[in-house]
């Protein structure tokens, strides 16, 4: 768990500040080293290529390099390159040895947490550091640049919560929007969405239940449910009225068709249904033939 800690610094080290930090006691003095980037290392190796002198010397200026780029600060004081460099090439064989040791683990450290993929993936789940990343996103920033690395939780936490309110308010001014066009464009189906929003608004004031006319009941993940459902039927048995069985069709209705555009179609159809009656009337053989009747 220690080392899975470590590793999670190290990785939101080199992504906020674009390298992990490594501090140590060494020689009565806190020393604070940084790893190099790749483009860092590339410029070093492309100036020891070109020294005309011996490997060992080559070497030597690479390590020289290498940490005079890398130290950050000796007791809390910020090191300048000059400095730095001053003070590795008087600085004893010895002394330097044990110092590069401590970079070189730095750097592995690195590149071993880098290579946890399931780290890195567990800063992209819900968590401060995906705020950080929405936040980021949204004001086309980088995790290393400046502004970034000012920023408090605070200001982090503000901005979120901002962006939240904004998207909000966009969203509802898309929807003013297309009401608007809506009750231009198609007056009945605008009135219906007012009327379904009014009726979803009412159930979730009355945390998903509300009453109807007296006796329907509308629950959420049900359909409508009339109370008085059995006692309506019974009473239609008993007036002996008559129901008539439709047969199955393949047809399917229009749920945006309304009553006036149903009963044109409707019409329509009686001339078809004629000429069907008229086509096998010469036909029926038997009193049981079935005829289609239009329905009055």
């Amino acid at each position: 768990m220690e080392n899975e800690e470590l590793m999670k610094q190290l990785i939101r080290q080199f992504i906020y500040q674009g390298y992990a930090t490594k501090e140590f006691e060494k020689f009565d003095k806190t020393w604070v080293f940084r790893t190099l980037s790749p483009q860092e290392h590339d410029d070093i190796v492309t100036f020891v290529s070109f020294l005309k002198s011996e490997d060992i010397i080559k070497q030597r200026t690479y390590e020289n390099k290498v940490l005079t780029k890398a130290l950050l600060s000796i007791n809390g004081l910020t090191i300048e390159e000059e400095q730095s460099e001053k003070l590795f090439d008087k600085m004893s064989e010895k002394m330097f040895k044990i110092l590069y040791k401590e970079y070189t683990e730095l750097e592995k450290l690195q590149n071993e947490a880098l290579m946890h993929e399931e780290i890195i993936k567990s800063f992209a789940k819900p968590s401060f550091d995906r705020i950080k990343f929405l936040v980021m996103q949204d004001a086309h920033a980088l995790p290393t640049e400046q502004r970034v690395k000012d920023m408090n939780d605070y200001q982090w936490l503000w901005y979120w919560y901002n962006m939240q309110e904004k998207m909000n308010d966009d969203e509802t001014l898309e929807k003013a929007k297309r009401d608007y066009l809506c009750m231009f464009v198609n007056p009945e189906l605008w009135k219906k969405i007012k009327e379904s929003e009014s009726v979803n608004k009412s159930i979730q004031n009355h945390g998903g239940h509300v009453e109807m006319n007296g006796n329907t009941q509308i629950t959420y993940g049900s359909t409508t449910v009339d109370d008085d459902f059995d006692m309506k039927l019974k009473a239609m048995m008993e007036e002996g009225e008559e129901f008539v069985e439709l047969p199955s069709s393949d047809q399917k209705g229009d749920s945006n068709e309304t009553p006036e555009q149903f009963f044109d179609r409707v019409m329509n159809n009686e001339k078809y249904v004629n000429q069907y009656n008229e086509m096998h009337k010469k036909d029926k053989q038997e009193e049981d033939f079935d005829t289609i009747t239009p329905i009055e």
